[in-house]
This record gives structure tokens, sequence and C-alpha cells, in this order.
């Protein structure tokens, strides 16, 4: 019986959305605490605690004080997500289209409401996982067979032939 040679290890894609969406996420906390350092040093000489609400005669207004908070949170939120997504893609695990829908639709809906700002950038991360999750994702047919096509569903097969790996086993049981 020839040996087979051992199959060529899986080639996982480069790792691209997470670190567009930690990249992202970096500019957009450097561009808050530049452009909001004065609102912060305002509400930490306020106590921090409920200063969203500026003190009457304030020279920030409670609009700026929450477009401030609310800038450099959307930018810790990227950052855990750009994590995370890097992570997933250096395990190699494929990610979920839904993520790529999301992205695109916040950035559609983000520049619709301000035209000129840096949301547009979320369709590269979001082009990227749509494009991946069509052309990695085994599609399944429109019924009959449905079992599974992909590695883990071929070796839970051979397991279950036990390990016959496309032969068929003789009537005997072991």
């Amino acid at each position: 019986m020839p040996i087979r040679p051992a199959a060529p290890p899986a080639r996982h894609p480069r790792p691209v959305v997470g670190v567009s969406l930690l990249t992202i996420s970096a500019a957009h906390l450097a561009l808050g605490a530049v452009a909001h350092c004065r609102t912060f040093a305002a509400m930490a000489a306020d106590g921090l605690v409920g200063s969203l609400d500026p003190a009457p005669g304030a020279p920030e207004s409670a609009a700026r004080r929450g477009n401030a908070f609310w800038f450099e949170t959307t930018g810790v939120a990227l950052l855990l997500l750009g994590g995370l997504t890097d992570r997933l893609e250096r395990q190699g695990h494929p990610l979920p289209p839904g993520l790529g829908w999301g992205l695109g639709a916040t950035a559609l809906l983000g520049g619709a409401v301000v035209p000129v700002s840096g949301v547009w950038t979320l369709l590269v991360p979001a082009a990227v996982v749509l494009t991946r999750s069509r052309t990695t994702r085994p599609r399944e047919s429109s019924g009959g067979d449905r079992r599974g096509r992909g590695r883990r569903a071929q070796q839970y097969r051979r397991r279950a032939d036990g390990g016959a790996m496309g032969r068929r086993r003789s009537g005997r049981t072991p």
C-alpha cells in the first residue's frame, strides 16, 4: 500500500480585519484625546462623576461633553472588537458575515449622519469580512444531503467509518 504524502498545512488568510480595526481604534482614541483635551480637563475639574452635565456657568456645554465622552467610548469599543477579531483570525477561525454586514451598516449610517468623518474607514474591514466569508464558507445544498463538508465533519466520518478513509469495511465487527 503506497504511503500518501502529508497534506500541506492549511493557509489562513492574513489577519487584516482585526489589525485594521485596532488601527482605526488607535487613531480614534488619539484624535479624541487631542481634540477634546480641554473638555476632558473641564470634566475632571468637575469631579468626573456626573460631569456630563456641567455646572451652571461652565464653558463646556453638555452636548460637547457628551460628544467627547461617546467619541472616546466608541474608540474603546472598537479596540475591544479589534482585539477579539485579531485573535480569532490568528487562530484560523473564519469571521462571521454578520460582522461585515454590521460594520458596513455602521459605516453607511454614520456616513449619512456625519459625511465628513472617519466612519467611512469601517467599510474596509467590512468588505474584507464579506469577501472572505463568500470565498471560505462551504455552500450547502438546497436539500438532500446536508452533512457537513468541513474538515471536522470529514474527521468525524472517518472515525465513524473506523478509519477506512474511503474504503468500505467488511461485514466483520471488531
